[in-house]
């Protein structure tokens, strides 16, 4: 997996708002996080190029 989307974040957020993109994704999708007020925290791999 290169790239994540809103339903991705959806579905591995966990029950403390946090959220670990594994490495290896390079691009995170426009509105990925749109709408979602769970999140609390985002952990990034320096594989991210671009969102």
């Amino acid at each position: 997996m290169d790239t994540i989307d809103k339903d991705w974040v959806d579905n591995h957020i966990d029950s403390n708002g946090e959220i670990v993109i594994p490495e290896g994704v390079q691009v995170i999708k426009k509105y990925a996080f749109q709408g979602n007020d769970k999140v609390k925290k985002i952990i990034l791999p320096d594989s991210v190029i671009r969102n």
